[in-house]
């Protein structure tokens, strides 16, 4: 059985109890990625933040199919200066969950244009997963 934690922000799009990582897919953010809607359900929105605001974001779905209502948002304030750099309107992401499997939402943005899109990144998430495993073990011997 496979527990992933940690501070993030989640959403459980499903309806019923919590289920079992293996029964679903994790949707996690890159920074200052923001979802404004998971299947057209406007209510499921989620903003990862970023820099020293970035709270990753945990998106459970069920398997199959799936669109992402995606924007970024990399506005900051220096505090004598505001910028803003934000998407003009949301772009939808299509995925095919597989259960059990951890996904990531990314983007780039150049030259005024930007792109998002959704990778598979469960064997560097588990890596991470082990590797505060035995950093905990170390730290209690």
């Amino acid at each position: 059985m496979l527990l992933v934690s940690g501070c993030a922000t989640k959403i459980k799009t499903y309806e019923g109890p919590e289920k079992l990582m293996q029964d679903i897919a994790l949707i996690k953010c890159n920074p200052y990625v923001q979802v404004n809607g998971v299947d057209g359900n406007k209510s499921h929105r989620v903003s990862a933040g970023g820099g020293l605001w970035y709270r990753d974001c945990e998106i459970s779905v069920l398997p199959g199919p799936h669109t992402f209502d995606v924007c970024f948002d990399e506005s900051y304030s220096t505090g004598t200066m505001n910028v803003t750099r934000r998407c003009g309107q949301d772009i939808p992401v299509q995925i095919d969950a597989q259960a059990g499997r951890i996904y990531r939402i990314k983007y780039e943005s150049k030259s005024g244009r930007w792109k998002p899109w959704i990778e598979d990144v469960t064997e560097e998430e588990l890596a991470k997963i082990e590797e505060e495993r035995r950093n905990q073990a170390a730290e209690k011997k």
